[in-house]
């Protein structure tokens, strides 16, 4: 099965669009990291922490919306319309709660990080996280109707705000001033997508608990998954100190600029793929060389990415060499990348059949496994690569467990579902974690150029298929 078989050139020249968008937030998070110091990126990152623990504050609308939409493409109006409303209506009751909760903080100067009066962040913290739960609700709703462009040139518009702020600041100020812009540019992109969106938007309760039965399984999946990210991070915060952090939030943020290209791609895929999924009739023999098919080349993608970041990684630390302690965790969460994507097709397919709470299971499953080598670590003082480590012995852990719960759950054969992720390829990316711990970049190359030689047939049907995209797509 064509991994891009529903990727034509309007998203092509879309994800294109969003290059330049990622090259600003590369370009911010460089220029964040080299105004600010480990140490004021320190306590961005702390800052930056509970932002993305708020994002889960939404209960799961987004993901269950994006689902149920995805599942229901050739539904009636009316009932795309009760789902839309509901997910709004949930939004704003959550908008509610955190603002009593902000309130509660506030009021009782509760400090949040260490710095002093970091209570008062908690308003810049309660807008970002409202208005966020919003934008994810127009972009999901945007996405399926195929109205890429207000999503890509809002996304240009909150890039280039926020980076255009920061030479004239240093230090906390710069902080305030980026979370500002940050805070001013979305408010101006809702009013847009309002606009665009051109529906009435109505209270509507009637699909209020579908979506909250899909969104909370789907949620405690997608916060328990990125909770090994977290709580890698939560540790470093408790037990090491805040340059520690700022080099770990550095590791973090230039891995998912990395990586950020590639996740358009299979972002504006998903609802395709769930719909495809969802159909039962897809089964057996059929279902199997979808999702294998699908996911080896998914893989390729992703090494070939992560590699040539590798390569070129020697040139980012000759200008930004205070944080070059941190390129072993760099690499290893580069190739945390290659487990994690893995996955995405049979994901997909348990949220198209709505085995949302075994999804929930198993990742929580990972979550505790990665915590307790996590805080072993931790307790050691281990250098902070080795938690690193842990968050990619848990991604290995989910992957292997999800493949065998696939397996039986859909009666398909557990070996061809394990050729996907087969044992040669998994101890080729824990030899590559050994010799980033070790210094070794060289061996890491070789390693991975070792992987794409192996799965040498994937990457030449890979490459016709983009060929085909480029040249023969109307």
């Amino acid at each position: 099965m064509a991994i891009i078989s529903s990727f034509g050139k309007r998203e092509f020249y879309f994800t294109l669009g969003r290059y330049i968008v990622y090259a600003l937030q590369i370009a911010k998070g460089f220029a964040l990291a080299y105004f600010l110091g480990p140490y004021f990126l320190g306590i961005y990152g702390y800052i930056m922490l509970y932002q993305q623990y708020l994002v889960y504050s939404n209960l799961g609308v987004q993901y269950a919306l994006n689902a149920e939409l995805s599942i229901n493409t050739n539904s009636e109006q009316a009932l795309k319309n009760s789902i839309e409303n509901s997910a709004f209506s949930m939004t704003i009751f959550i908008s509610l709660v955190l603002f009593a909760l902000s309130l509660f903080i506030y009021f009782f100067k509760i400090e949040i990080f260490p710095y002093k009066h970091s209570y008062n962040y908690v308003f810049l913290l309660l807008l970002l996280a409202c208005l966020g739960h919003f934008q994810e609700i127009f972009i999901n709703i945007f996405r399926i109707n195929k109205k890429l462009r207000p999503i890509l040139y809002a996304d240009f518009f909150i890039a280039i705000l926020t980076v255009l702020v920061i030479p004239f600041f240093k230090g906390i100020n710069l902080i305030n001033a980026v979370l500002w812009t940050w805070v001013l540019s979305l408010s101006v992109a809702m009013l847009v997508y309002k606009n665009l969106y051109k529906k009435k938007i109505r209270f509507d309760s009637s699909y209020i608990k579908p979506l909250f039965n899909a969104g909370l399984p789907l949620l405690l999946f997608i916060f328990n998954y990125n909770l090994m990210g977290l709580t890698i991070r939560t540790l470093i915060s408790i037990y090491y100190d805040t340059t520690s952090m700022g080099l770990f939030s550095f590791s973090n943020s230039l891995t998912s600029a990395i990586m950020l290209s590639f996740n358009s791609i299979t972002w504006l895929m998903y609802p395709s793929i769930i719909s495809k999924l969802s159909e039962y009739d897809l089964k057996g023999i059929e279902l199997e060389e979808y999702l294998v098919g699908f996911s080896k080349k998914l893989i390729v993608i992703v090494f070939a990415i992560i590699c040539i970041a590798i390569i070129v990684m020697p040139v980012l630390f000759i200008y930004l060499p205070k944080y070059e302690p941190i390129k072993g965790a760099l690499i290893i969460l580069l190739l945390n990348q290659v487990v994690f994507n893995a996955g995405f097709a049979f994901v997909s397919l348990a949220i198209g059949r709505k085995s949302y709470y075994q999804i929930a299971a198993i990742s929580l499953l990972s979550v505790i496994v990665c915590f307790l080598f996590g805080i072993v670590f931790s307790i050691f003082k281990l250098p902070i690569v080795w938690l690193a480590i842990a968050n990619i012995l848990g991604s290995f852990l989910f992957l292997n467990v999800f493949m065998l719960f696939i397996s039986r759950k859909y009666e398909l054969s557990y070996a061809k579902i394990l050729s996907v992720f087969d044992p040669i390829l998994q101890l080729i990316i824990l030899i590559s974690c050994i010799a980033a711990v070790l210094g070794f970049q060289i061996l890491v190359i070789g390693l991975i150029l070792g992987a794409l030689v192996i799965r040498r047939h994937d990457s030449v049907d890979l490459y016709y298929q983009v060929k085909k995209v480029l040249f023969s797509n109307q």
